[in-house]
């Protein structure tokens, strides 16, 4: 009912009285209207414990002390704020300095000026000229010789194999795979060719002898006579260059002949049959600008990498870091020689170049900024003349052409990638890749870059290094683009091997590290 309700809704309130503070005696006394005899023993208690404490803080001063620190306080706080202007000195005394860091003697005479140190010192170079192949390590002279006079025969083995590019010959790719996971590193396999970072390997194309040449940053060129009882061990060591040897190469017409180039700015070939290394002559070079100017410099650049091209084998084309090729004739006769050519065909650092396998007159360069670019050596005038070009973001390593029919290009580029490209005769590149290998290319500081390379013997194999932590070699196959053919894992291999080299007939594989060790892979 509707009385009922609102009458339940009607709560009784209670008023709260809050208790009384005591400061003083005053209030220590009961309220008006309270008789102490109202008042329960409990609150008679409290009551005279309140006036007790008040009487005890009233014989310690305690509220005279409290005023005292609160002023003191204020005072604190407001000489705080007061800013103090400093006097400045109105003369200024110079500072003191030692007679060393004034440059003057005890004496008082001035010291002369120090030379200027320059940030990039230059590395000395070698002398100019002809050097004699005298192994720098601790070998006998009889012993050297008979090696070079070894190497000089082999020369005489070399079977020239006909390039084969039949669909038969490129579809054995299993075959070829069962072959590989074959190979194995044995315990004397492993040896200590050159003494700094290998930066380039490769092997003798003999197939009656395993020869392996390395090279370092140091400008030392190592060759290691696989199987050799002798007291060296089969490692020789020479020192043809002062700096950097990025590239190793054997005339494909004369294996007597071993060219290098080097960060230094010099081409030499080591000539097996004198056995000296000859010093190719670059002081007159003609240079195609992007004016088309023709003029004779005096070229003095480091060289970055070097492959044989154009027709002619006795072509060289070595890139430089100044964004230039130049195409060299290698022969050491100076009668026969013609001028080099420079071709400007960069603004940054060329990487690499190669040569395609067929049209000796299209090349590849890959550069520091990312940059993939094709050019016609025939048609050459200025930057302009690029066939085609591809962008890959960073920095590319290397880029090669398959080695048969020169089809695809495999780059390894520093986003982490090993891609591959097709590419036609004329030098027109594919933009999107047929593959593209996620692949840590991250070698940091101490370690030399990876360099994906194919197997000569076959157009579709690729092999890199690996930062893997089981250290291993990653195959890959064009065929197959979208997962990792195989990796090559051994016990005897501890180490990351940055630089690979197939050999050109036999099933061998060798990889070496940057602490001049060489691995070998063999059957």
């Amino acid at each position: 009912m509707p009385k009922g309700r609102a009458a339940q809704s009607k709560k009784p309130t209670v008023k709260i009285e809050s208790e009384p503070e005591y400061t003083s005696d005053e209030d220590v006394t009961p309220h008006i209207g309270h008789s102490a005899s109202q008042l329960s023993e409990y609150e008679k208690r409290r009551l005279e414990n309140i006036r007790k404490n008040n009487e005890m803080l009233a014989k310690l001063n305690i509220d005279v002390v409290k005023q005292e620190l609160v002023s003191s306080a204020t005072k604190k706080r407001k000489l705080n704020n007061l800013s103090i202007k400093k006097t400045q000195s109105s003369v200024e005394l110079p500072r003191r300095k030692s007679l060393r860091i004034r440059r003057i003697t005890p004496d008082g005479m001035a010291l002369p000026e120090p030379p200027p140190t320059p940030v990039y010192p230059e590395p000395s170079r070698l002398p100019s000229g002809p050097l004699d192949m005298d192994p720098i390590n601790e070998v006998e002279d009889i012993e050297a010789k008979g090696f070079l006079c070894k190497m000089n025969q082999l020369a005489c083995k070399v079977k020239k194999t006909p390039v084969k590019s039949s669909s038969k010959e490129l579809k054995s790719l299993s075959l070829h795979e069962k072959s590989l996971r074959k190979l194995q590193v044995k315990e004397d396999h492993v040896h200590k060719v050159v003494s700094k970072r290998i930066v380039s390997i490769l092997f003798h194309p003999a197939q009656t002898k395993v020869v392996v040449l390395a090279s370092d940053k140091s400008g030392k060129l190592g060759m290691w006579d696989v199987g050799s009882s002798s007291s060296s061990e089969g490692v020789y060591l020479f020192e043809p260059h002062s700096n950097v040897i990025p590239s190793l190469a054997f005339d494909p017409d004369d294996t007597t002949k071993l060219y290098s180039c080097s960060y230094d700015g010099t081409l030499r070939c080591a000539d097996l049959t004198v056995p000296v290394f000859h010093e190719v002559d670059l002081k007159f070079t003609l240079l195609f600008n992007t004016k088309k100017v023709l003029s004779l410099v005096e070229d003095d650049t480091a060289f970055s990498y070097m492959t044989f091209g154009t027709t002619s084998h006795s072509c060289l084309l070595a890139s430089c870091f100044d964004g230039s090729i130049m195409i060299v004739d290698s022969r050491i006769d100076a009668k026969k020689r013609n001028p080099a050519q420079t071709l400007d065909v960069h603004d940054r650092a060329i990487k690499c170049v190669d040569v395609h396998p067929t049209n000796r007159n299209l090349v590849c360069t890959s550069t520091r900024n990312g940059a993939i670019a094709f050019w016609d050596v025939r048609n050459f005038k200025n930057r302009k003349s690029i066939l085609s070009s591809l962008q890959l973001g960073r920095s590319v390593s290397s880029a090669f052409f398959s080695p048969i029919t020169g089809q695809q290009i495999v780059a390894t580029c520093m986003n982490d990638t090993v891609t591959v490209h097709d590419v036609s005769d004329s030098g027109i590149a594919t933009h999107r890749p047929k593959c593209l290998f996620r692949h840590d290319n991250g070698t940091g500081r101490w370690l030399t870059t990876f360099n994906a390379v194919w197997d000569p013997k076959h157009d579709d194999l690729i092999a890199v290094g690996s930062m893997s932590r089981n250290r291993q070699i990653d195959v890959y196959s064009s065929d197959y683009p979208n997962s990792q053919l195989l990796s090559l894992q051994h016990e005897n291999m501890t180490t990351i091997n940055s630089r690979l080299a197939f050999h050109p007939s036999l099933n061998m594989l060798v990889g070496g590290n940057s602490s001049g060790k060489v691995y070998l892979w063999t059957e």
